[in-house]
């Protein structure tokens, strides 16, 4: 299985976008994006590429889904990262139609 590379080994905000797509090829899900993340912070970056990682194993393995969709917002103060996370697949106990939200939002 491919790993894809988290805080402190050279990811910037573009690429992890990329390192997502490649990742959701490899499993058999496709990404459709509104935003990606923006943020100079290195924390919320890792926990969006480990959250948007997870969400799409879980979405192929549990509810067999071919599409994900992931839109994005980053506050203007570049500090915080909201994600919504949907996708099609079959019905999961009491999932069934709902979105993921999530803010990610690290204190230091």
């Amino acid at each position: 299985m491919m790993l894809l590379k988290t805080e402190g080994e050279g990811k910037r905000d573009s690429n992890i976008v990329t390192d997502l797509n490649t990742l959701a090829e490899h499993i058999g899900i496709s990404l459709i994006w509104k935003g990606k993340p923006k943020t100079e912070d290195r924390e919320a970056l890792s926990l969006f590429l480990l959250i948007a990682r997870e969400t799409m194993m879980n979405a192929v393995k549990h509810a067999q889904a071919e599409h994900l969709w992931i839109e994005v917002e980053n506050e203007q103060s570049g500090e915080n990262i909201k994600a919504v996370f949907i996708n099609d697949g079959k019905n999961v106990n009491h999932l069934s139609g709902k979105q993921v939200v999530l803010k990610i939002s690290v204190r230091k």
